[in-house]
């Protein structure tokens, strides 16, 4: 993982944007982080994951090949999702990284940050840095997400109850 330092107002390496954060130590540990120089072991692992749970579960509740209006293996719809669309989210962070970290090494470059402030721009690439790696941000996004999904959900079951009532 590269780290941007203030050294004497000169920034000798870029901030790589989207290698980091709270759960890249656990993706580390789980063997899809890194992704730079891994893709197709990466995306294996994805699929691994995301998908073969499925399969089981399935398996095990009797709608994998059948039992079910749609069983498991005739769905198109979730083959797509974790065979294809996961991984690419997965792989997409190769490029839009390798982009912004483009992006941020052509400020130096285009000589958009003037030399007196170099040492500012370094500092401001760390304070990014950890605000990007902040356990306290994580959380509260986490967190939102999971109360927005719980009234969406919360919202639904009632919606379907009172129209159920409705028409009967």
């Amino acid at each position: 993982m590269r780290e941007a330092r203030p050294s004497g107002g000169d920034i000798s390496e870029a901030l790589f944007w989207v290698d980091g954060g709270p759960g890249a130590g656990t993706l580390r540990r789980c063997g899809v982080a890194p992704l730079r120089g891994r893709a197709c072991a990466v995306v294996l692992k994805v699929i691994l994951f995301a998908w073969l749970p499925l399969v089981v579960l399935a398996g095990m509740d009797g709608v994998l090949v059948g039992g079910a209006t749609l069983p498991f293996l005739l769905d198109l719809s979730a083959h797509t999702r974790f065979l294809v669309a996961v991984p690419l989210l997965v792989l997409a962070d190769l490029p839009i990284g390798a982009r912004l970290d483009r992006c941020t090494a052509q400020f130096i470059a285009a000589d958009l940050v003037r030399e007196d402030d170099r040492a500012l721009f370094a500092g401001i690439l760390v304070a990014a840095r950890r605000a990007r790696d902040s356990r306290v941000a994580a959380a509260v996004v986490l967190a939102a997400a999971y109360l927005t999904t719980a009234g969406v959900v919360s919202f639904g079951e009632g919606e379907w109850k009172t129209r159920g009532r409705c028409e009967a």
